[in-house]
């Protein structure tokens, strides 16, 4: 997008019903939406079933795949029966909850009910083009996990095939954020950029007044909620109090960017060089798993046309899985930790769903860490055969394993956490329903502001209550001002 200058584009109008308050999605999204209640626009029989069958064919094509795994795990199990049956059974589940949530990602990124904002900075065009290479890049990217699954069934190309297909979403979905944020970065503009973290501090400041809010005693929790109820009826008419759509917008705004005086506990020092400790160590052993992949990718490349092509095979295969792998497994190993610690000192905030159903989610949390750590039957295998030295297959074996486990375990905790959203959504009582409804609603809000266009971002900040733009923005020069209210109506 070419720089915006002041005097190129129309001033807007404050005070008019199409002015800035009500420009844009993500404006439109609470007014329409979330005040009056409106349905989104039903989408056609023939793309609902055609989503749902994209959505169901990479579980199946999982568990296709995880069936030619069954002598990697069997290897590792020895000559016992019931570790065979556990091994199959944890890399089974782990790598369907893995793929499921990586592949549903992309899919609703293109295919989803509502794609209007995933747009983000950059234009369809350029979108459907990274989506291509992130998919001909991730699937390449499984070559070694691929040639692991070849050489325990005989050296089969149907396995490695389908192994291909079937573990391809996790590195294409790493490809598409990554080639997402380099592209975006490299083609915004001076004001683009200082528009991006007036973005980010909005979102800072919802993720606070999300996180004060469910931190609360459900009693004063009630107060937030009644409040949103009752500007929902004002939207609705279900009130004999006529309001203008606007104020109550703004009101709606207030509310969520409201954020309470709270006095945050200190974390302890021992705490603190624990969580360090702990986020190094998962940066430790993603290079382990990465550096696995890469050792078998190199090998199978030098076997298959020397050493070029082994070195190009291993660099393909960590740079599409860098991301995701780097981010997950140090950030979930230091939550973890986080959790548990504060847990132990009295100072852990349970989550909406932690707090209404804690048997349930304790139950589905422990499950996951069992389900995970129970995976590393085909770790063990690509570690025996990538090395001879008995040493280094122990070490990569167990650190492969473990980061394998925490890599697993944010997607298998986040498709629970919906599950246990769903059930409250659908068996809990009223209160608990209004409870889940308005933290989703929170996130909702965080997830479409952050992936919002820039003129999004710069209509809905225009939008913003004074004292909320004032603390958002954080900008004494008017020509900014100006500049921001032109580009959002660009």
């Amino acid at each position: 997008m070419a720089a915006i200058e002041l005097g190129t584009l129309p001033l807007l109008q404050p005070d008019s019903e199409v002015g800035f308050h009500s420009q844009g999605a993500l404006n439109q999204h609470l007014i329409r939406r979330v005040l009056k209640g409106e349905t989104p626009p039903q989408e056609s029989s023939i793309r609902g079933v055609a989503r749902r069958i994209i959505k169901a064919i990479p579980p199946v094509l999982t568990v296709w795949g995880n069936y030619y795994f069954i002598p990697v795990n069997n290897a590792a199990a020895g000559d016992s029966l019931p570790l065979k049956i556990i091994l199959n059974y944890g890399n089974a589940a782990s790598c369907i909850s893995l793929n499921t949530w990586a592949s549903w990602q992309l899919i609703d990124q293109f295919i989803g009910k509502e794609t209007a904002l995933n747009g983000g900075h950059l234009s369809t065009t350029t979108q459907s083009g990274l989506l291509l290479l992130s998919v001909v890049v991730g699937g390449l990217a499984q070559f070694a996990v691929a040639d692991v699954a070849s050489l325990y069934n005989d050296g089969g190309i149907l396995p490695a095939a389908i192994v291909l297909l079937s573990d391809g979403p996790v590195p294409m979905c790493s490809t598409w954020l990554t080639l997402q944020k380099i592209v975006s970065s490299c083609t915004r503009n001076a004001f683009e950029k200082r528009l991006s973290a007036m973005r980010d501090r909005a979102v800072e400041e919802l993720n606070t007044a999300r996180f004060n809010w469910i931190r609360k005693p459900q009693e004063q929790q009630v107060e937030a909620l009644e409040r949103f109820a009752e500007l929902k009826a004002h939207a609705r008419g279900e009130v004999d109090d006529p309001r203008d759509i606007l104020t109550l917008k703004n009101e709606l705004l207030e509310l969520m960017f409201s954020i309470d005086q709270h006095e945050e506990g200190e974390v302890p020092c021992i705490q603190g060089v624990g969580e360090r400790i702990v986020f190094g160590t998962g940066i430790l052993l993603s290079v382990a798993h990465l550096g696995l992949f890469a050792k078998i990718a190199y090998t199978a490349g030098v076997k298959a046309g020397g050493s070029e092509l082994g070195y190009s095979l291993a660099t393909l295969v960590v740079s599409a899985s860098f991301y995701l792998n780097m981010l997950s497994v140090s950030h979930t190993g230091k939550d973890l930790f986080s959790d548990t610690a504060d847990f132990f000192r009295g100072a852990y905030v349970p989550s909406i769903p932690e707090r209404l159903r804690p048997g349930l989610t304790l139950c589905l949390k422990a499950f996951g860490l069992l389900t995970t750590a129970l995976s590393y039957g085909g770790s063990i295998g690509m570690a025996d055969e990538a090395f001879d030295d008995e040493v280094l297959q122990k070490v990569f074996g167990i650190s492969v394993s473990i980061a394998f486990a925490l890599f697993t375990y944010t997607s298998f905790a986040a498709l629970s956490e919906e599950g246990v959203e769903s059930r409250i959504l659908h068996h809990g009582s009223d209160e608990e329903k209004r409870m889940v409804e308005y933290d989703i609603f929170m996130k909702q809000s965080i997830e479409m502001l952050e992936k919002a266009s820039p003129k999004e971002v710069a209509s809905f900040l225009r939008s913003l209550p004074d004292d909320i733009y004032d603390r958002v923005v954080d900008d004494e020069q008017e020509e900014f001002d100006d500049l921001l209210a032109r580009f959002a109506t660009a």
